[in-house]
């Protein structure tokens, strides 16, 4: 009778194991299932590829990246095209897309509208190799592969984030960027870099309550800017927070909210707007037709901030009915 009641308990430990094992299999099974190409995410999966066009796509799950990408959104021969056009992506206040270092990957494509209410990210954290949440490939500059976003919407409570938020790369255009939630970047937040060629923002909105900032990395003090202009921005409005922060280990000679090497023709700075920057709010090298401002314009560090608008480039006009402020000076031509 003993033995019978033994061999009932071992065989009931034995079943629950066993039932456990294949209950942990078919979880990790389904994280690690590969997403289906083209297609909107019915559970946690990896590696979406979008490759065909007039693809709309709704996340709200978790999509991760065997490799570097979590979202890749290029054309299938990705030398010779065509071009992979007139996408839609939203990513719900559910969903999550990661990737080590892209979350969105674009890349001789065209996409009408990328809207986020969760978390778009990039985990590797380090400057080599540009890398961002939503990234516009910098690729084939000889033969241009052309990426075109028509709109970037960030919306309240969502987050785009990495070692840059938005990489706009050098064949890039982005035609309208809104934000009302984070875009954070340890070395950026917005990030238009030129190398031969020039990329193009059209409009950069930043609504109330939204967040613009460079959180500067623990470990690195190179350039830390929420907004980085080497091509051409047509405006720049502001009614939220666009901020330069320095990193625990201090402050880079670079730490500016805008910094502008390239052309933008206007910067409204709303009433309650904030553009603050541990070095300098704005600094100039390049060219800015206008500079309105009805908020503040500021250096924040007490100890290494230096000036609220430092220009050795050209700026047109500068309209101030806010504050503008720097600990050496307000404003430096």
């Amino acid at each position: 009778m003993m033995t019978n009641i033994k061999l009932f308990k071992k065989s009931k430990y034995f079943f629950l194991f066993f039932f456990f094992l294949i209950y942990f299999f078919l979880f990790t099974l389904n994280l690690n299932a590969a997403c289906t190409s083209n297609t909107s995410p019915t559970a946690n999966c990896v590696d979406l590829i979008i490759n065909s066009s007039n693809k709309t796509i709704v996340n709200n799950y978790t999509i991760t990246g065997s490799g570097n990408k979590a979202v890749q959104h290029e054309p299938s021969d990705w030398a010779n095209g065509p071009a992979v056009t007139g996408t839609t992506i939203t990513n719900n206040s559910t969903g999550v897309i990661s990737g080590s270092q892209y979350g969105v990957y674009l890349y001789y494509s065209s996409v009408s509208q990328i809207t986020n209410s969760g978390i778009i990210q990039n985990t590797y954290l380090f400057k080599t190799g540009y890398y961002g949440g939503i990234q516009l490939s910098v690729e084939n500059t000889v033969s241009p592969r052309t990426v075109t976003v028509g709109t970037i919407t960030n919306n309240s409570g969502a987050t785009i984030s990495g070692a840059y938020g938005i990489y706009n790369g050098q064949v890039g255009t982005i035609n309208q960027l809104v934000n009302s939630g984070n875009i954070t970047g340890l070395y950026g937040a917005i990030i238009n870099r030129k190398n031969t060629l020039t990329p193009v923002i059209e409009s950069i909105t930043n609504n109330s309550g939204g967040v613009i900032k460079s959180t500067g990395h623990t470990n690195d003090l190179t350039v830390s800017e929420a907004i980085t202009n080497q091509g051409t921005i047509t405006s720049i409005s502001n009614s939220g927070t666009i901020e330069s922060q320095c990193a625990a280990l201090g402050c880079s000679t670079s730490q500016n909210a805008i910094s502008n090497t390239g052309t933008i023709t206007t910067i409204t700075n709303n009433s309650g707007g904030i553009i603050t920057g541990s070095i300098n709010g704005l600094y100039n090298t390049g060219t800015i037709t206008t500079i309105i401002n009805a908020g503040d314009i500021s250096s924040s560090s007490p100890t290494i901030g230096e000036r609220g608008i430092s220009n050795t480039g050209t700026i047109d006009t500068i309209t101030n009915t806010g504050t503008i402020t720097g600990r050496q000076y307000g404003i430096y031509n």
